[in-house]
């Protein structure tokens, strides 16, 4: 612990002088001294939009269909943030810092995404990161039967990921090591018959499609996901949901030195989720329960339905 608090005012100091080297002038943070604000909870993702702003930190909802940073699809959730104008920001278009994003979310995919404004909150949060204290959690819908061990909580999978040429992941014996936990809240099926898991998901590691390669590997691919299921399970998904079933709903972060605090961020399911959730029939009482929440709350507080470890 001690160990952990040097090395993070190491780099609280080299990032601050970063910014200072640099020219970084955050016009928000000079603009405003209250508490963080919150911009709001909604379904609609058409586009992105602000959901918590600390100034420094902002924590972004994702449509689908939007690319984080690389450039490679043309709604970009970098172009985004240097158009919010907040002052001169040079890790916005840095991209050997992630053009201040802390992390990706696939392009198929929906919800939070932190970004930095400052090259000090950057490391800030990478350092929560890569030592565990910034949680991510996912509501997924995944394929056939998951067994759900009534003596934990939370299942693990551990498989090393490799990277073929085509940017599809395999889960063998080789490759970077990668965690992903897992929660059943419960079983269901659609019209045909067909049989589905809904998942919470928490990520350890955050390797690039982490959670749908280690799913794939386990036998349970996510719904609509034409990289890691067959043409013809693809062909049967997209009559249920006309994209990933794969949604980050709750982020969790600490900002402060002296004074931390610890803060929450939940979003609720798009629309388009929600619809073909509601075309599912539970299996039992626990899906019933988890459907019946997820379709119809909107306030944070009705999520918190993912307790620790």
């Amino acid at each position: 612990m001690r160990l952990a608090r040097q090395a993070q005012a190491v780099l609280a100091q080299g990032s601050r002088e970063m910014d200072r080297r640099k020219g970084t002038r955050n016009l928000h943070q000079e603009a405003e001294d209250g508490p963080c604000a919150t911009r709001g909870i909604s379904r609609e993702y058409r586009d992105p939009w602000v959901v918590l702003d600390m100034s420094e930190v902002l924590v972004i909802a994702k449509p689908p269909g939007w690319e984080v940073y690389d450039g490679n699809a043309e709604r970009q959730l970098a172009d985004y943030l240097v158009n919010l104008q907040r002052g001169r920001l040079p890790i916005l278009t840095d991209l050997k810092h992630g053009c201040g994003f802390i992390h990706r979310l696939d392009v198929p995919s929906s919800g939070l995404v932190i970004a930095a404004t400052t090259y000090h909150a950057w490391y800030d949060l990478q350092f929560q990161l890569v030592t565990g204290t910034l949680l991510r959690e996912y509501l997924v819908l995944a394929h056939g039967f998951v067994y759900r061990d009534p003596n934990a909580r939370w299942s693990t999978i551990a498989a090393l990921l490799r990277w073929s040429d085509d940017a599809v992941a395999a889960a063998h014996g080789m490759g970077k090591p990668s965690e992903t936990r897992l929660r059943v809240l419960g079983h269901v099926t659609d019209p045909s018959g067909r049989s589905f898991a809904l998942l919470v998901i928490r990520i350890v590691t955050g390797r690039k499609h982490q959670i749908r390669s280690h799913l794939a590997w386990k036998g349970h691919a996510t719904v609509t996901d034409g990289k890691y299921t067959g043409p013809q399970t693809l062909t049967e998904d997209l009559r249920l949901c006309a994209r990933n079933f794969l949604h980050r709903c709750h982020l969790s972060l600490r900002r402060g030195t002296v004074c931390v605090e610890e803060h929450h961020v939940w979003q609720p399911l798009a629309l388009d989720l929600v619809e073909a959730l509601r075309e599912l029939r539970p299996k039992d009482l626990a899906a019933q329960k988890a459907q019946e929440t997820w379709c119809s709350s909107s306030e944070p507080a009705e999520f918190m339905c993912t307790e620790g470890p």
